[in-house]
């Protein structure tokens, strides 16, 4: 027979989400786009799997390098989602990690293991992973495969601020600051200006964010 036609509306994934994958016979065997999604904000997550079972690992991100030590061996405090999440947040990644199967350990090979930034806003740059030291593999998931979400959010870019003036009349202006600057980056971007003293920045957050977390985007 010809079979029947099937339309899928995503109702809590926002965004331009890839297509479904095709089957081979007797599955699915026809998947057309009759329109993208779209989403003002949605949180960026990382994806990969390690099925080691001994050594250690580390991540880098924008040129910091976890200094905590992550085990790809058998259980314990420093194989675990909480201390991968820890580990993040000192090289400046605040984000939520929780594995697929719902169980703690990184690298038992049982799932994959999602990063859901928290902080950093917009399509984020991938982390980067070392090998287990021992032995298995870890291997990070690339574009929007396994999971992947690119985030997603309405300011991008950097913007500058200026205070006072030099001997030549030409402003103080601060170096370029990430749209999504935290308070306490914006405060040591202004007291670096010869300008200007010690101040106090505040950021608040705006909008409504589109995904399963309430938390909108941060506005400084």
């Amino acid at each position: 027979g010809q079979g029947e036609w099937f339309r899928v509306t995503f109702d809590t994934v926002y965004g331009d989400v890839p297509l479904i994958e095709e089957g081979g016979a007797n599955q699915i065997n026809m998947v057309q786009e009759v329109q993208k999604g779209d989403a003002p904000y949605r949180r960026e997550v990382q994806t990969f799997k390690c099925d080691a079972s001994a050594g250690t690992f580390t991540v880098s991100f924008r040129g910091k390098t976890t200094t905590d030590t992550l085990s790809a061996g058998a259980a314990s405090a420093t194989t675990t989602v909480i201390a991968l999440r820890d580990a993040l947040a000192a090289i400046g990644v605040e984000a939520d990690v929780y594995k697929e199967t719902g169980d703690d350990e990184i690298c038992n090979g049982k799932g994959m293991v999602f990063i859901e930034f928290t902080a950093l806003q917009g399509d984020i740059e991938p982390l980067t992973f070392t090998q287990p030291t021992t032995s298995g593999t870890l291997t990070a998931s690339s574009g929007e495969a396994n999971g992947q979400v690119d985030g997603v959010h309405p300011v991008w870019g950097t913007f500058t601020l200026s205070f006072g003036t030099d001997e030549n009349g030409d402003p103080w202006t601060t170096a370029p600051i990430a749209a999504d600057a935290t308070g306490d980056a914006v405060q040591r971007a202004l007291e670096a200006l010869p300008s200007l003293g010690d101040v106090t920045v505040t950021a608040t957050r705006i909008g409504q964010c589109l995904d399963k977390n309430t938390e909108p985007p941060r506005m400084v």
